[in-house]
């Protein structure tokens, strides 16, 4: 549902597949029709959940994809090539094809007082998939019930609820009636074709108006004018108000931002546009900051605002019109900061329990499973200690860190991510240092004696081994086209070799 409109391939392509079943032979249409129904099975999802629960917990990565309905690519691929190989068939041998699609009877319905006569197999695709359409069109809207899981939310508003289940019959049959009209057309073409009635030129630009017209008319339903701005417009989205500009007065951009005034933080992207946000969109979450999301930050726990450095909160002002103004936060904590004692908790749970208790400027909360870690550091807070954040990029972070007396351990303000391994490289005056999960979500490293400067990169070992795999295959491809090209130039013609044998006999 939250997808805002179906995987439409069109009426005109439905007609030419089930067209293409009994025209493509062979391999060809076993795997394609394997293909479109296994796709079609694995987009149903819960709706069909023993099937994709088997999928989901035995096959390898199946359970990375987002969203189950992903698998209709696939669909969308095979329903048009094999419709187009089905065409193409008719198109290369039109008296061939004449002869099983028009000629022949392939179906006999005596029986049936509908048919009086035997029915070629082009009557039979149009009379399945046209006639599946115009049933919708005579019984459709007695077919379903057209009640949607808002209506009870709707009805409390005020909507008319009859009224709008009587306007998604009426979509269903109109829908239906325009199916059935594309499909007739397409049937007429084909027909007048194989009746020598119009050009095979006539018949190509018939098809691919129909085809364009078909999906055209749906997508407008859902990219139209009305999805176009002009330049000027769409620039000033991105001007940032007395709010947004109040904050970039800040020199310092080591801080994060947070803006109550956009209904849903974790919906709106514009605030990343000119801050660090402690909010923002992205379709893959992490999970554990998701956690993080729905146990703290939504619930307004400053104690996690600190430790995420969030220096201004964009609130609704009151007093004028609710417009976006500016809270300043004293207690933000910055990139990084020394702390003076540990909390052990037992697990997850507990870790995530302990952030709405504990004071995160001085303590920081530990995992059991990192006691090795830790082992053998004697946390003296030194007071003096400074780091300080100099580079700052997406893949890419160092800190100058200064320690007057002995080892230290130091929280960053930025989440802990491992990956398929330890994606994230740290290191100490450019020797490889491990560093650990604290507070739920964050990074912490312990920071010998002495002036050091600490790095952290981003280095995923499945990006680089991918990276070379990829230009491998592409190194392979192209050699694989070139040497099919040269083969095709190579091969001989029998036709024309036999031409040229009697034109040197003469």
């Amino acid at each position: 549902p939250f997808t805002s409109g179906p995987v439409y391939i069109g009426a005109c392509m439905c007609f030419l597949f089930v067209l293409g079943l009994f025209l493509v032979n062979g391999r060809m249409r076993v795997w394609i029709i394997i293909a479109t129904l296994l796709s079609i099975f694995l987009s149903w999802g819960r709706h069909m959940s023993w099937f994709s629960d088997l999928f989901f917990d035995y096959v390898p990565m199946f359970n990375k994809f987002r969203n189950p309905s992903m698998w209709l690519t696939i669909t969308c691929l095979m329903v048009p090539t094999l419709g187009i190989l089905g065409l193409n068939k008719i198109l290369m041998d039109r008296e061939a094809a004449k002869k099983f699609l028009i000629t022949k009877p392939q179906f006999n319905f005596r029986n049936i007082n509908l048919f009086k006569s035997p029915i070629t197999l082009l009557q039979f695709v149009f009379i399945i998939v046209g006639g599946t359409t115009f049933f919708f069109v005579l019984f459709g809207s007695s077919s379903f019930d057209f009640i949607a899981s808002s209506d009870t939310q709707l009805r409390e508003k005020g909507w008319p609820i009859d009224a709008l289940r009587a306007d998604r019959a009426n979509l269903l049959r109109m829908d239906s009636i325009r199916s059935f009209i594309f499909i007739l057309l397409m049937f007429g073409l084909i027909w007048g074709f194989l009746k020598d009635k119009i050009h095979k030129n006539v018949l190509i630009l018939g098809i691919a108006i129909l085809v364009v017209v078909d999906i055209w008319w749906i997508d407008t339903r859902y990219m139209n004018e009305d999805s176009y701005t002009s330049k000027t417009d769409y620039r000033n989205q991105f001007k940032p108000n007395q709010a947004d500009l109040a904050i970039l007065n800040d020199k310092d951009p080591n801080y994060r931002v947070y803006n109550l005034t956009v209904g849903n933080p974790f919906t709106d992207a514009m605030t990343s546009y000119h801050h660090k946000s402690v909010g923002g969109y992205n379709a893959a979450k992490l999970i554990r900051y998701q956690d993080l999301i729905e146990k703290h930050i939504s619930r307004g726990e400053m104690r996690v605002f600190n430790m995420l450095n969030t220096k201004y909160f964009i609130v609704g002002d009151s007093n004028n019109d609710n417009k976006p103004t500016v809270q300043a936060n004293p207690d933000a904590l910055g990139n990084a900061w020394f702390v003076q004692n540990i909390k052990w908790v037992a697990d997850a749970d507990s870790e995530m329990q302990a952030l709405g208790i504990f004071d995160p400027g001085s303590q920081v909360v530990i995992d059991e499973r990192y006691h090795n870690y830790m082992d053998g550091l004697n946390l003296n807070f030194d007071p003096e200690a400074t780091i300080t954040l100099t580079e700052f990029a997406p893949n890419r972070l160092v800190y100058e860190c200064d320690v007057k007396g002995e080892e230290q351990f130091v929280v960053f303000s930025e989440i802990y991510y491992e990956g398929g391994g330890s994606d994230w490289e740290s290191s100490i005056n450019g020797e490889k240092k491990n560093h650990i999960r604290v507070n739920y979500v964050l990074r912490g490293m312990r920071v010998p004696p002495g002036q050091s400067e600490i790095v952290f990169e981003f280095k995923p070992p499945s990006y680089f081994v991918g990276e070379k795999v990829s230009m491998a295959a592409s190194i392979l491809l192209v050699l694989f086209m070139l040497s099919t090209f040269a083969y095709s130039l190579k091969k001989k013609d029998p036709e024309l070799e036999e031409v040229v044998a009697e034109t040197e006999g003469d």
